[in-house]
C-alpha cells in the first residue's frame, strides 16, 4: 500500500468507522449534555439568577480538554491489543487516509459535536438564569448592580480575550496530537502514560523556560556589545518578545510537527 490519497477509500474508511462506533459516539455525547447540565444547576444561584463566573470556562475547557483527550485514545484503541492492531494496519488504506480519517473525527466532528451542546446548554441556562434575575428585579425593585445579566461565554471571549481563545485551540490541537503518538506508543494504559509523560515534559519545559530565555536574552545582549559594526544592535529580545514567540509556535507549529510525527508513527507499525 503506498502513501497516496484517494478520496474513494478515505470517505469508505470514514464511514467504516462511523459505523462502528456510532451508539458509542451518541452515548458519549449524551454524556457531554448530562454533564453539561449538572455543572450549570451546580454554578447557578437560583435565588438571584446569576451564573458563577467560574463554571462556563471550567466546563467548557474542562470537558474538551478531557474528553477531547479520551476520545482520540478511543480512536486509536486498536494499538492497545496487538491482534486488534495487526487487524487495523491490515486494512486497505494507506497511512495518510487512516491518520486523515482519524482527525476528520479528533479536529472536526468533535469540537462541532462539543461546541453545539455546550451553546445550546450555555444559551438556556444563561437565559434561564437571566429571567429569574429580572422578575426578581422587577418584584423587588432591586437597583443592584452587583448583579448584572450573565453573558453567554462565546461572547465574552471574543469580545473580551481574543488572544486567550486562540491560545485554548492551540493547547487543544496539541494535547490531540499528543494523545494520538501516546495512544501509538503505548500498548497498555496509553492514556494514562500519555498524560504522565506530557505532564512531566510540559512540567519541565516551564521550569527550564526561565533560565532559556534569560541565556538568550544574554547571548544576544553580549553580540550587540561586541559588534564593531552595530548589527546586532537593532536586535534586542527580550523576554516577553521570547514569550509572544513561543506561543506562536504553540498556535501554529507545535501541532503539524506532532502530526508529522504520529504520521511517522504509524508508517512505522504499518505491516
Amino acid at each position: 500500500m503506498n502513501n497516496s490519497f484517494n478520496y474513494t477509500r478515505f470517505s469508505l474508511l470514514v464511514k467504516r468507522q462511523w459505523v462502528e462506533n456510532k451508539k458509542l459516539f451518541l452515548m458519549a455525547s449524551f454524556a457531554l449534555w448530562g454533564l453539561g447540565v449538572i455543572c450549570y444547576s451546580l454554578g447557578i444561584n437560583w435565588e438571584m439568577g446569576h451564573i458563577s463566573d467560574a463554571v462556563q470556562p471550567m466546563y467548557f475547557i474542562g470537558s474538551l480538554f478531557i474528553g477531547g483527550t479520551f476520545f482520540t485514545n478511543y480512536i486509536f484503541k486498536d494499538f492497545s491489543d496487538k491482534n486488534a492492531s495487526t487487524n487495523f494496519l491490515l486494512i486497505p488504506a494507506s497511512h495518510l487516509e487512516k491518520l486523515l480519517s482519524a482527525c476528520f473525527y479528533c479536529f472536526i466532528v468533535l469540537p462541532i459535536v462539543f461546541s453545539t451542546l455546550f451553546f445550546i446548554i450555555d444559551y438556556f441556562f444563561v437565559n434561564f438564569a437571566n429571567s429569574v434575575h429580572e422578575s426578581l428585579v422587577l418584584k423587588n425593585h432591586l437597583h443592584d448592580e452587583s448583579w448584572k445579566d450573565n453573558e453567554l461565554w462565546y461572547r465574552q471571549l471574543l469580545e473580551k480575550t481574543n488572544i486567550a481563545l486562540k491560545s485554548i485551540i492551540g493547547a487543544w490541537f496539541i494535547a490531540q496530537t499528543i494523545m494520538m503518538i501516546g495512544s501509538m506508543m503505548f500498548i497498555r494504559w496509553s492514556y494514562i502514560k500519555t498524560a504522565f509523560v506530557a505532564f512531566a515534559i510540559i512540567f519541565s519545559l516551564a521550569i527550564l523556560s526561565n533560565y532559556v530565555f534569560d541565556f538568550f536574552v544574554g547571548e544576544f545582549d553580549k553580540l550587540a556589545e561586541g559588534s564593531k559594526r552595530g548589527i546586532f544592535l537593532q536586535v534586542e529580545p527580550t523576554k516577553d518578545f521570547l514569550k509572544m514567540l513561543t506561543g506562536i509556535a504553540i498556535k501554529f507549529i507545535f501541532t503539524p510537527i506532532l502530526l508529522l510525527i504520529a504520521f511517522l508513527k504509524l508508517k512505522e507499525k504499518q505491516v
